[in-house]
């Protein structure tokens, strides 16, 4: 018998684990699991309105992933390796400076 496969807290890349009992409750409900840490990178994400729940349920390229979760499991690994908590507490400390941002591949400039 193989055993379940560790799901993976996709903002951290790390084993989401039954920390606390609201940790529990959300992650028995939801099908995108998170360790319920607060942080306002996390916090902005949720506050984005961004669906998280099928974020893993098909890869980049439109395969379905849904019945496949060993590698939706190493799937939440690798985007949880890119840090994305990070990138989110640099994003919100340049929105809220209220200087300009110049997008990357963009001439356009953004203000809160």
């Amino acid at each position: 018998i193989d055993p379940l496969p560790i799901k993976y807290d996709i903002l951290t890349g790390r084993p989401i684990k039954d920390h606390d009992f609201i940790t529990r409750m959300f992650n028995a409900f939801s099908p995108v699991n998170f360790n319920l840490d607060y942080s306002p990178g996390r916090e902005f994400l949720f506050d984005s309105g961004y669906d998280m729940r099928t974020s893993t349920y098909t890869a980049p390229d439109g395969t379905d992933l849904s019945d496949s979760p060993k590698v939706r499991s190493m799937f939440q690994k690798a985007i949880g390796e890119q840090n994305l908590l990070a990138k989110f507490k640099v994003l919100i400390a340049v929105i809220f400076s209220g200087k300009p941002v110049k997008f990357r591949h963009s001439s356009r400039y953004c203000n809160r």
